[in-house]
């Protein structure tokens, strides 16, 4: 018999574990990794009004070419904007992949579905009007590392629960650099009860979630948090900063004891308090990959 290995848990200093008691004391919730979605955009210039005429918009579809043509009159790049924003709302195929808007003359169009990423549209025009093309945001699959702080990316909820939490999700993503103390929501953890979660296939890389992905996050609890290799040993003495930009340390979203001004977030001196070092910290080896844990209790109440 050939017994298959699991990396799905490994013991108790994993990034993500939850250790603190079901009850009062323990808040986890579901949340949502959202994809980065492409977005198009069309920028009219280099004439005010701009001149009249035909123009064409040239798609490389996942269906094959298309081409969605807009006749204008003399109007203000404005104006035009929102004509062609219209007309490629109208089409079928640009509308199906796309919701279009304008504003100022430019045209933008954010992908429907995170796997749309199309090659740069081609334009015509009529001198002296510009009809310039732009692949503005890159569609991207987005990861969340299990034992990283994360953030609200929307203020509303997505269906779908992990078990064991409330019902709904929030979208969320990484910590950054113009993220506040008050905006820190918790960390990304790791459900008891799923034993197949995210990209935990192997043993050489971080535990995560990817996009299109229902995950598990401890809102308050006890829970085992990544520290930025940088660190000086922490130990429940220590001060407690989110790293939320690389400089001094590494690691964005994890835990530190070295302050890096804007680059951090003390988080052990607050009211109420947001984090605070539980025990002494561990390190931990699995295969080609290693690291360094350690529990805190985040958004304690008392």
């Amino acid at each position: 018999m050939t017994q298959t290995v699991s990396y799905a848990h490994h013991f108790r200093t994993l990034p993500g574990h939850v250790y603190s008691p079901t009850g009062a004391g323990n808040e986890p919730e579901s949340i949502f990794i959202p994809y980065t979605l492409q977005q198009l955009t069309f920028t009219l210039a280099g004439a005010d009004p701009i001149t009249a005429g035909v123009y064409e918009y040239r798609f490389v579809g996942p269906a094959g070419a298309f081409t969605v043509s807009v006749t204008q009159v003399a109007v203000t790049p404005t104006a035009a904007s929102v004509i062609v924003a219209a007309a490629l709302n109208a089409d079928p195929t640009a509308s199906g992949l796309y919701t279009w808007t304008s504003a100022a003359g430019v045209v933008t169009g954010v992908a429907k579905s995170g796997l749309t990423s199309i090659a740069l549209p081609t334009t015509t025009t009529n001198a002296p009007t510009t009809n310039t093309a732009a692949i503005s945001v890159a569609a991207a699959v987005n990861t969340m590392r299990l034992g990283l702080w994360y953030v609200y990316a929307s203020t509303t909820y997505v269906g779908g629960a992990v078990t064991n939490t409330p019902r709904g999700a929030w979208t969320v993503t990484n910590v950054s650099g113009s993220t506040t103390v008050e905006q820190l929501r918790g960390v990304v953890a790791r459900s008891p009860l799923q034993t197949t979660l995210g990209t935990f296939t192997d043993n050489t890389a971080p535990d995560a979630y990817r996009s299109g992905q229902f995950g598990f996050g401890l809102n308050r609890g006890r829970v085992c948090t990544v520290v930025s290799p940088e660190s000086g040993i922490l130990t429940p003495a220590s001060a407690l900063y989110v790293v939320k930009a690389v400089g001094t340390n590494s690691i964005v979203g994890a835990v530190t004891s070295l302050a890096d001004g804007g680059n951090t977030l003390r988080v052990d001196n607050t009211t109420p308090g947001r984090a605070r070092v539980l025990d002494d910290e561990e390190s931990f080896a699995f295969g080609a990959y290693s690291g360094r844990c350690v529990p805190l209790i985040v958004n304690q109440t008392i």
